[in-house]
């Protein structure tokens, strides 16, 4: 249980980071452009108590419809996957609240090269302000972001956990 708390928030703020890129993206866009099969695999840190922690996760494209997107999320050491479907121009429900919650605030705050496997990746860099079920302020993150990476997605700093992209394949 200790391991997917952070996971779960990790992947929250994943899916969250293509929608606040543009006013006029979502995450149905930030993977529409790719192919089935396309996936990108991220490895988590996170450190408690003098204790360093590292997960593995990958993302997988397995459906592309014309109006939605199918995510498929491994992460290691869980036998089951999880799908997520994004469909285009719709807003995600919270879980908790069922309804969509207040837009985060972004602030670009510039660009910066990260390495991923053999290849150097140009990426614009935010820091994000999330609201919560009651539309105060929940939390800030840090978010690499790249197109040219499937799902867009390519660091994010978040409640201690670190997240990196160590390959992406585009199809």
């Amino acid at each position: 249980m200790s391991r997917v708390l952070p996971v779960l928030v990790v992947v929250a703020a994943f899916a969250a980071l293509p929608k606040l890129a543009s006013a006029q993206t979502d995450p149905y866009d930030a993977w529409s452009g790719f192919g089935e099969g396309s996936s990108v695999s991220y490895e988590m840190t996170s450190e408690a108590g003098g204790k360093k922690t590292t997960s593995k996760l990958k993302l997988t494209l397995t459906k592309k419809e014309a109006d939605k997107v199918t995510i498929t999320m491994e992460m290691e050491g869980h036998a089951k996957p999880f799908e997520q479907v994004y469909e285009k121009g719709k807003k995600k429900e919270c879980p908790a609240c069922k309804k969509a919650h207040k837009e985060a605030g972004l602030k670009e705050t510039g660009k910066e090269k990260i390495k991923i496997g053999d290849k150097e990746i140009e990426t614009v860099t935010y820091d994000i302000t999330q609201y919560g079920c009651d539309e105060k302020e929940a939390g800030t993150s840090k978010a690499w972001l790249c197109k040219d990476v499937p799902g867009w997605a390519v660091k994010a700093e978040n409640k201690g956990v670190t997240t990196l992209a160590t390959v992406f394949e585009k199809k």
